[in-house]
């Protein structure tokens, strides 16, 4: 006699059926409008209406900031700068001295926030072009975040937050995209670094790792 002793059953299936739902403006949402737009009763349209009206203010301080920023001398530093980082990555050892000069240039340029006002001197990226960037970033995510909150997404074979998770992605990512590619610059011929010779380090660095986690020859 053969006994089951198991106290739960688990499906091994996965969903294979895609559902993509967004919140839509119903008659119901434009019978009230004063509701909708009132600071008192929609704290969230206070929210947005109040970044809106600080984008000039914003724009305007990045702007004086970047007046004593962008000089000639500054945007040869920085493009040097540029050089040195992206050589030091792969050419030098690695060091505590150098880990805190990388830390310290990316918290200056990358950061989403603090970057506005304390990017490098000579920076192509500067504070107008941060600023528009953040506000773009902001109300984009407040509209995806409108669109998708409370509907549920399904994607075939994930699970429910991760199909919400990449509709998501798949909905903010257009924008913000579009908007930095816009935005970038070329690097000048004179700062150019050679790639084949960077190509190269990195194939035989992967082939190295590649025969001490595998034991072949390669």
């Amino acid at each position: 006699v053969l006994v089951c002793n198991t106290t739960h059953l688990t499906t091994f299936h996965g969903e294979t059926e895609t559902s993509v739902n967004v919140n839509e403006i119903s008659e119901d949402d434009l019978t009230e409008p004063e509701e909708i737009f009132s600071p008192i009763s929609n704290p969230v349209f206070a929210f947005c209406f109040s970044l809106l009206l600080s984008l000039p203010l914003a724009a305007f301080v990045a702007y004086r900031n970047d007046s004593r920023k962008q000089t000639e001398e500054a945007v040869k530093y920085f493009w040097k700068r540029i050089r040195f980082n992206t050589e030091s990555t792969v050419r030098r050892e690695r060091s505590w001295a150098l880990f805190r000069k990388h830390f310290h240039w990316q918290m200056k340029r990358g950061h989403v926030w603090l970057a506005v006002l304390i990017h490098p001197n000579g920076d192509f990226l500067d504070g107008i072009k941060r600023t528009v960037m953040l506000y773009t970033l902001l109300f984009n995510s407040f509209t995806v975040c409108t669109l998708l909150v409370g509907q549920r997404q399904q994607v075939p074979f994930l699970s429910s937050m991760l199909s919400a998770s990449l509709v998501a992605m798949v909905l903010a990512f257009p924008i913000p995209y579009f908007t930095t590619m816009f935005l970038k610059r070329k690097i000048p011929s004179t700062m150019a670094i050679d790639l084949s010779t960077l190509v190269a380090r990195q194939i035989i660095l992967v082939k190295f790792l590649l025969f001490l986690f595998t034991d072949i020859d390669l």
